[in-house]
């Protein structure tokens, strides 16, 4: 994920998401993370959307979010396709090409 020392880190009793995260080095750069994704060991997900959670009014939820022996932590960040913007801008000059010869 879009931590600064992702791997695998074991822990023995629950602890807060954002103590999880700061073991991992914590996050490389917050304006590109979009969610958080634990995976319970009894096969359930919770999506978190940490941008919207650090507001000052949301802290008690993060303290809340506890990680536990056997989770699995997955910080998403955006990153930018360069592959589809080289298909789209291929793309959009052959359509500009094909519309000048059809009707120029």
């Amino acid at each position: 994920g879009a931590v600064n020392n992702p791997g695998r880190y074991q822990i023995y009793e629950p602890m807060e998401l954002m103590m999880a995260l700061g073991m991992a080095g914590g996050i490389k750069d917050m304006r590109k993370v979009t969610d958080v994704l634990i995976m319970r060991q009894n096969g359930e997900i919770e999506v978190i959307n940490l941008k919207k959670l650090i507001r000052k009014e949301h802290l008690d939820i993060i303290k809340q979010t506890l990680i536990y022996p056997e989770d699995t932590i997955v910080v998403e960040a955006r990153d930018f396709n360069w592959g589809q913007l080289s298909f789209f801008t291929t793309l959009s000059y052959a359509l500009i090409r094909i519309i000048e010869l059809l009707f120029l």
